[in-house]
């Protein structure tokens, strides 16, 4: 049975046909199958001669080129094939110059039937040779592989970051390798896009540092990737998935890439991107090697983002302000955070060691101490509040919670606490109730007061009118006269529940606060009693402060009062002024605080003080603590809606014995003007013939005032709400003269509605009644404010407002 043909690749360098063909049939009849190529000028032998040939034939002499020329270039491109010149004639030095140049043998073309045997030795020779390259490159590459690893776990040992570890790891891997470029990039925080952290490139090579690349989303590529398999590309030329980087590519020159994912658990974190200059650079001992250094990079840095995570967490423990405790199942503490220290103020030496019953304190929550000592709930946890006390004996309040860390069999090993200190917040959730009740009862008593102020206002108004229907002589004036006495008294009673409210019409202005005191101290000493001693410190002088000044009068006196009636044995009463300035910590527990600059206004004396119980009610309204018949309860409630309704706040300090300070904190005004005052009162009662419309949702209110207006020459036409008004002003093709509204309706805002009347009737007249409004505040006055008449009112103040409104 004849034998098969053995392949054969060969590259024939020869310029005679004739004798490329003799070469060829020479080489079948040795048995060999050859796939030849055919070249016979420099430029056609370069560009062959790296193709992967069995052996190479060259004829010793050529045209402008000779076999020892190609032998050089054989031996810088691949150096390992064998070389045998086939040459007509040749003399032994030249043949020695060839065989010493690297030729494995030499033969003539009349002998030619050498050429079998040659080959055979050749062939031989190259098998072993390749055989032994192989043993010595197998050698190299572990010799390799174990440096480049031992270089890789130093490096992540060494760098403290995981940019400056892969920046190691690319030079490493480049120079191992023998690649143009090696790039590191991690997945950003959103995981849509890698980003380069690190790289390492031969000269002329493009950096492409800190590049965003879309590396998991690649088609194909991508789910290579993703399935923890490195991606080969030998020839980037041919690779459609990367034509959206093709002019990158083109740019760098790069023939070959190799991506290695990184993987971190089971989540793909980043990869490895190695470039060649050539095509096929990436052999499988070269896969390889990358790839165990990628699962060493992989390890490396998943070793160091759990030490980071860990270094996190430490430093969140040390720098949290809440205090952590760790203790042993006997309740010895084995750890203390910063914040435990700071708290608590132990130093963590005196810490460490002891129990927890013996640094809580003997007061402290006993469910606390169970829940430490194991207690805890079928859910290994316990959260709640005690009072524990600080190494000087200060008692504070916290929230507490217990957690019991667990073992792989679900048995505790230690326990956790988490404390909080809440004493300032409890304090502060203490005084924002406190304001919330205040307001609430402040809106009950400003509804009272509104609606008292209506029967008011029917009840002296109408008096009025019998007063001037009544002759001189009647007796009945006497009585009427007493009506009316008790109704100044009881709208004095509203005017204060309306302070306290924050509803009571206010006229403020610019007022220096200091000289206002100066003034009033005077005639306090006339008043206050000879056992009584009055002191003041009055720190600054232009204290400006944007207020009503009577009320701030009426401040000062029920202070005084109160002050007086406390030191009922005598005693010393103090004024204190003062120009500070308050930061955010200082106004914190002030709902409507600002920081800022501030007037600081304090009345204190030495009287009997207050005890925690009766200082919680103080500013009640119908709250008092004297005889009855003694007094009505409502000084300090005025005084509280007074401050309030000008932007400012008290605090009180006292104690039984102790004597009581009133602390009072107004917005120093630092404007150039007050309000203006409103025009004088007229003494003549005037009268009018132009139209009126009233808009008041009180019947007896509205009636009074049809009756007033209509005896006094005007026309009146009545409405029970805005709506009715509207529709009203709608029928009529001109006028009505004036609107006369009150501010409280039902639906719509009397303010509102003279807005929307002035619009459709531009130059009407507005006039605005109330028991209350909210125009103290500066800045916030409208035009439907500029004439305004306060519940209750005679029928005199009523007819000089309707008349200024109109001349105005």
């Amino acid at each position: 049975m004849t034998a098969m043909p053995m392949k054969l690749r060969v590259l024939i360098l020869e310029d005679r046909i004739s004798d490329l063909e003799l070469i060829v049939h020479e080489l079948r009849q040795a048995g060999y199958d050859p796939d030849y190529a055919h070249v016979s000028t420099e430029a056609d032998y370069r560009a062959k001669v790296s193709d992967g040939w069995d052996i190479i034939l060259a004829d010793y002499s050529l045209p402008q080129f000779n076999a020892l020329a190609a032998l050089q270039i054989k031996r810088e491109a691949v150096p390992r094939v064998p070389f045998i010149v086939v040459t007509g004639s040749i003399s032994e030095e030249a043949a020695v110059t060839c065989m010493r140049e690297g030729a494995v043998d030499y033969l003539l073309k009349d002998r030619l039937a050498r050429l079998g045997p040659a080959l055979y030795q050749a062939l031989q020779a190259k098998r072993a040779q390749d055989e032994k390259y192989q043993a010595e490159e197998q050698i190299r590459h572990s010799n390799r592989e174990l440096t480049l690893l031992n270089h890789i776990i130093a490096a992540s040992s060494e760098s403290v970051s995981e940019a400056a570890f892969l920046q190691v790891a690319c030079r490493e891997l480049q120079e191992a390798l023998e690649v143009a470029q090696v790039s590191a990039v991690l997945s950003d925080e959103e995981g849509t896009a890698a980003v380069v952290v690190a790289e390492s490139f031969a000269p002329g090579a493009p950096s492409i540092m800190n590049a965003r690349l879309p590396l998991w989303d690649l088609g194909a590529a991508g789910i290579v990737l993703k399935r923890n398999v490195p991606l080969v590309i030998e020839d980037l030329a041919g690779f459609p998935l990367l034509a959206p980087y093709a002019d990158l590519i083109r740019d760098s020159g790069i023939k070959g890439l190799m991506i290695i994912p990184l993987f971190i658990g089971d989540q793909l974190t980043g990869s490895i991107a190695l470039s060649a200059m050539a095509p096929r650079h990436f052999t499988e001992q070269r896969v390889a090697l990358a790839q165990s250094v990628a699962g060493q990079i992989s390890g490396s840095l998943e070793r160091m983002r759990l030490e980071r995570e860990r270094g996190l967490l430490i430093a969140a423990i040390e720098q949290t302000m809440d205090g952590i405790l760790v203790a042993d199942l006997r309740g010895r503490i084995f750890y203390a955070n910063h914040g435990f220290e700071v708290m608590s103020g132990y130093t963590r030496g005196e810490i460490i060691g002891r129990s927890v019953e013996s640094l809580a304190g003997p007061d402290v929550d006993r469910q606390v101490l169970v829940a430490m000592m194991g207690g805890l709930g079928a859910d290994h946890q316990w959260r709640g509040r005690a009072v524990w006390r600080k190494k000087d004996g200060t008692p504070y309040h916290i929230e507490a919670s217990v957690i019991a860390s667990m073992d792989a069999d679900g048995k505790p090993l230690s326990y956790v606490s988490v404390q909080r200190d809440v004493t300032d917040r409890l304090a502060m959730e203490s005084r924002y109730l406190q304001a919330q009740k205040m307001e609430a009862v402040g809106r009950l008593a400003g509804g009272v007061a509104h609606d008292f102020n209506n029967i008011l206002t029917a009840l002296l108004a109408y008096a009025d009118l019998l007063v001037e229907q009544i002759p001189a002589e009647d007796e009945a004036l006497e009585n009427l006269e007493e009506i009316r006495k008790a109704g100044g008294r009881a709208a004095s009673l509203t005017r204060q529940l309306l302070i306290f409210s924050r509803r009571q019409v206010a006229e403020p202005r610019v007022v220096n606060l200091t000289a206002l005191l100066r003034d009033f101290e005077k005639m306090l000493r006339r008043l206050i009693g000879e056992d009584i001693r009055v002191t003041s410190s009055f720190l600054a002088e232009d204290c400006m402060v944007f207020a009503d000044p009577g009320q701030l009068e009426q401040v000062a006196m029920n202070l005084a009062v109160n002050a007086r009636d406390a030191m009922s044995q005598g005693g010393e009463l103090r004024f204190r002024i003062e120009d500070l300035v308050l930061d955010e910590a200082a106004v914190r527990d002030q709902p409507e605080g600002k920081p800022g600059r501030y007037v600081l206004f304090t009345v204190s004396d030495t009287g009997i003080g207050m005890s925690p119980e009766t200082l919680s009610h103080a500013f009640e309204p119908f709250f008092t603590t004297k005889a009855e018949g003694k007094g009505t309860g409502l000084g300090l409630a005025t005084v509280y809606g007074i401050v309030k309704q000008a932007g400012g706040w008290i605090r009180v300090t006292s104690a039984p014995g102790a004597g009581t300070a009133f602390s009072i904190y107004m917005p120093r005004y630092e404007g150039t003007s007050g309000v203006a005052q409103g025009p004088a009162s007229r003494e003549a009662l005037p009268r009018g013939t132009e139209s009126v419309f009233v808009v008041d949702d009180d019947d007896t209110v509205r009636k009074l005032i049809v009756k007033i207006l209509t005896g006094l020459g005007y026309s009146v036409t009545a409405f029970l709400n805005a709506k009715e008004a509207l529709q009203g002003v709608a029928a009529l093709e001109h006028g009505p003269d004036m609107l006369l509204t009150d501010i409280v309706l039902p639906g719509m805002d009397g303010r509102i509605l003279a807005g929307m009347v002035s619009d459709a009737r531009p130059g009407i007249a507005v006039l605005s009644i109330s028991g209350y409004d909210n125009r103290s505040v500066p800045g916030e006055q409208k035009a439907s404010d500029a004439h305004f008449l306060r519940k209750p009112f005679t029928p005199a103040q009523l007819a000089r407002a309707v008349r200024d409104a109109l001349d105005s």
